[in-house]
């Protein structure tokens, strides 16, 4: 009776343990795998190839893997042009600001390790885009499931006799007053970004080929009547990257509880050369980029009169913050209208 007590009491506790915790995988003979991640577009670059040694797991958290130093990298598209990758610290390997890939081209990314091992990509085509051709944004009052905000979708022109899969993530900025209540009061007008890295949106046409097809993006929660610039950026996939990227999202949001499944590392189309004992995590991309900026002005007569948010604090002690230049538009962020 006291081993099943135990045992039921461990299950008990373990949902209250916070996800962000990393496991402690050596339960199951943890071994450092390398981890590669990078992505190239047919913009200019330079573009970033990041590797890393694989540490505990953890969802949300960075920093928890440690550097591959002083690997020899590069980058082969299927016409044999070769690009030498500089070693820019910390892991992270960039091309030339003038590199970009071409659709329709392939490429292949090949890592010499510091020690011996060779690591290299599957051959990855970059495939040709499709394009945004507008973009529109509502009002949605508060629900069960989000707080009143703009609601903004794109619309796209699938390519037609061509299997074509979709990646969408999106960066927001809006400006904000801050208000300092000293012995001389002022206030500071300030930039406020935000990323959002976990909110992956993937699609193909499968059902959809050679036809305009709506896609939500993000509702904008109301946190004032200022404008809110979101950008959205649209990323033309392989079939083997949709793949990847559609495994993460189901291991991101997998909420099965605690007989669900475990987190696990996810195959990507890396590989040593030389050991096939030794796994190669994460993905190298190639896709073409659509880079659309949606202007919310949020004066469609159906919001609050709210005060500016946040209120009361520094711009220089919120995160991602920038002071606001009135006078020199070359500094505001790319879309803003000048």
């Amino acid at each position: 009776m006291i081993k099943v007590s135990t045992r039921l009491l461990i299950l008990l506790i373990l949902p209250l343990i916070s996800c962000e915790e990393p496991y402690d995988l050596r339960i199951r003979d943890f071994q450092k795998e390398y981890v590669v991640d990078g992505l190239i577009t047919d913009h200019p670059g330079p573009h970033q190839i990041t590797i890393t040694y694989s540490g505990a797991y953890s969802l949300y958290r960075e920093g928890n893997n440690q550097p591959v130093i002083g690997a020899m990298v590069s980058i082969t598209d299927s016409e044999g042009v070769v690009e030498i990758l500089t070693d820019a610290g910390q892991g992270k390997y960039i091309t030339s600001a003038g590199f970009k890939g071409i659709p329709g081209n392939k490429y292949t990314l090949y890592v010499q390790i510091p020690g011996g091992d060779e690591l290299i990509s599957d051959p990855e085509l970059l495939p040709v885009g499709s394009p945004i051709t507008e973009s529109q944004f509502e009002f949605e009052p508060e629900n069960e499931f989000h707080l009143d905000g703009h609601r903004v979708w794109v619309t796209v022109a699938d390519m037609p006799g061509q299997k074509n899969y979709y990646r969408w993530i999106y960066t927001g900025v809006f400006q904000f007053v801050t208000l300092f209540d000293g012995p001389i009061p002022f206030s500071t007008t300030c930039w406020k970004f935000e990323y959002f890295r976990y909110d992956l949106k993937l699609a193909s046409d499968r059902f959809i080929d050679g036809n305009l097809f709506d896609q939500n993006i993000a509702i904008i929660p109301y946190y004032s009547g200022s404008p809110y610039l979101l950008t959205v950026y649209q990323y033309s996939l392989s079939r083997e990257a949709f793949d990847f990227w559609n495994s993460v999202d189901n291991q991101i949001n997998n909420s099965s509880g605690l007989f669900g499944v475990m987190p696990f590392g996810i195959r990507g189309n890396m590989r040593c050369v030389n050991d096939a004992n030794k796994n190669v995590l994460g993905y190298f991309g190639a896709s073409s980029l659509i880079k659309h900026p949606v202007y919310v002005t949020r004066d469609d007569g159906k919001v609050k009169n709210l005060i500016t948010y946040p209120r009361n604090v520094y711009c220089w002690t919120f995160g991602n913050t920038a002071l606001y230049d009135p006078v020199n538009s070359s500094t505001w962020p790319d879309g803003w209208p000048r």
